[in-house]
């Protein structure tokens, strides 16, 4: 059962924090040979089974969702605007430096911490995917004209920060 814990000999349960969601198995005898070197950790956890994931998870994976659809529809809609073709192999050389882009505002901001948040979270992922996405394409050998450049700074600026200012009114 989930944040049911067992103590062995004696000793108490890690904390809640270390083990929550996790249930402890069977040590072996190498595991009890290393419980001297981290006593904290001290039991062999497992994932419990649960089959419903924390909201906290779940709205993270939805705004990673969410952003990389945005990232998407941006790619598909610029390259039907310049009859290049839907392909996938076509849709995947242009939005590979944008998503790239986007997983380093992810990382650098932390927005998995707040994915909701306007500030730092959507700013970080929305100017972090341009300006990666841009160095991308041009290391790449793509271009960058400068009308490409403010279209995609008002297009994912609209549609990455949109999103979250919708996704928090209708969260309040």
């Amino acid at each position: 059962m989930c944040g049911q814990y067992s103590s062995r000999e004696g000793r108490p349960p890690a904390p809640p924090a270390i083990t929550e969601g996790l249930r402890p198995s069977v040590a072996s005898p190498r595991e009890d040979s290393q419980k001297a070197l981290a006593p904290a950790l001290w039991l062999r956890l497992e994932p419990c089974g649960c089959r419903r994931l924390s909201s906290s998870l779940m709205r993270v994976a939805w705004a990673v969702v969410v952003d990389v659809c945005c990232v998407l529809i941006f790619v598909v809609i610029g390259r039907a605007s310049h009859t290049q073709g839907e392909t996938v192999a076509g849709i995947a050389s242009t939005s590979w430096p944008f998503l790239c882009g986007l997983a380093a505002g992810w990382a650098g901001s932390r927005a998995w911490r707040r994915p909701l948040a306007l500030r730092p979270a959507g700013l970080a992922v929305w100017l972090c995917t341009v300006a990666l996405g841009m160095l991308l394409r041009v290391v790449a050998g793509q271009g960058t004209a400068v009308a490409f450049i403010i279209v995609a700074l008002v297009f994912l600026g609209l549609f990455l920060l949109g999103w979250r200012l919708i996704a928090r009114f209708l969260t309040r």
